[in-house]
């Protein structure tokens, strides 16, 4: 059907042409175009199919095998770091297999000072930071610098370094001064130059230049004590303190700890009202209290206390809870001692033996006896 539709067309396009030209018998022509528009009229309308949608398929990439944080050189919470703890990730003596590298933009994150290990001032940890650079020398009279070796640069990635700074270190300020070694604090960045150990990656600064200083925490209202486990007798005189560095005057209260409350999820008992020591006191670091003197009705028992700063709002509170007890509770008793002569000696010394006015009156850890020899 569309091939006929088509060649009708160029027919009638052709008649049209040649009947310019030639006389051809009009009623003829009209028949012809009537029949083409009753097949037309006819013919099924062409709607143009959607393309063939493919199904594409999705390819994920695998995702790349690499260490989980930084692996530290020596345990975080080592307690005790002695010397035969540090020296096996220091470099050794030998220098033949030592590389000279500049290590820059390290953020420092422990300093141990005087590890008690021979020419070695102290050792600071250190891990890369942003923008850090790896760079190797030829020689340590060499100006001219390369990019660290792949695998060197792989290596040292996610490891936590040890920096051996030693009497000979030169110590610098960012604008190249010299420095001290209490110059240097955790989370400082530094740029580091000298010998890397190929073995433990260890390096052995030479010099050790300051960048930039580790950002100073804003200082926050904070209660120093009671902190918790203190104990505080009822009608006792005790120190409450803190340190609130932008209130001129504070609050203080005196909380209920109910233990619950301080649990995840948390209970949902009401807190009771917290009781008022002191309003709108100056800030003067520390409040004498006279514990239960503004409540007579006040119980034992596991209280916090919490401080408001009346101008920054900031709050705090005890970490851990203390106790106020009654103060017959604390007083210890007494024994009754009798005026009865007293026969002892010392065990340690059996030849030193005393008659002493009441049983009381011996000392710990004698042996009382019948008489003395």
């Amino acid at each position: 059907m569309k091939k006929l539709l088509l060649i009708s067309i160029i027919f009638i396009g052709f008649s049209l042409t040649f009947a310019q030209t030639v006389q051809v018998d009009q009623n003829l022509l009209r028949q012809i175009v009537e029949i083409l528009q009753k097949l037309i009229q006819q013919s099924p309308s062409y709607q143009p199919q959607p393309p063939i949608q493919k199904e594409i398929e999705t390819l994920v990439p695998t995702p790349a095998n690499l260490p989980k944080g930084i692996q530290p050189a020596i345990p975080e919470s080592s307690a005790n770091l002695t010397p035969e703890v540090i020296k096996p990730i220091l470099p050794d003596e030998n220098k033949e297999d030592d590389v000279i590298i500049q290590l820059n933009n390290l953020k420092i994150t422990r300093i141990v000072k005087e590890p008690g290990i021979e020419n070695t001032k102290a050792i600071f940890f250190v891990v890369r930071d942003i923008g850090w650079r790896c760079l190797m020398f030829e020689t340590e009279e060499s100006e001219k610098s390369l990019p660290c070796v792949l695998n060197l640069r792989k290596l040292i990635a996610f490891k936590e370094l040890a920096i051996k700074i030693t009497d000979d270190t030169i110590l610098l300020q960012r604008n190249r001064q010299r420095a001290k070694l209490d110059d240097f604090n955790v989370g400082d960045k530094i740029n580091v130059y000298g010998f890397m150990d190929r073995d433990n990656y260890g390096i052995e600064a030479l010099i050790v230049r300051k960048i930039s200083s580790a950002p100073i925490k804003e200082a926050k209202l904070r209660v120093i004590s009671p902190n918790g486990g203190e104990i505080w007798p009822i009608d006792s005189y005790q120190k409450i303190r803190w340190v609130a560095p932008k209130d001129k005057t504070v609050s203080i209260y005196l909380k209920h700890y109910i233990p619950c409350l301080y649990t995840r999820p948390a209970c949902l008992m009401p807190e009771p009202m917290p009781i008022i020591i002191a309003e709108n006191i100056t800030n003067a670091g520390e409040y004498q209290w006279q514990v239960g003197f503004q409540n007579k009705i006040l119980e034992p028992g596991n209280y916090l206390i919490e401080i408001i700063g009346d101008q920054s709002k900031e709050a705090d509170e005890s970490d851990k809870p203390f106790q106020i007890v009654y103060t017959s509770s604390l007083t210890p008793q007494k024994p009754i001692c009798i005026q009865v002569i007293t026969p002892a000696y010392n065990p340690k010394n059996p030849s030193e033996c005393k008659e002493f006015p009441t049983p009381c009156d011996v000392p710990e850890g004698w042996i009382k006896t019948s008489k003395c020899p």
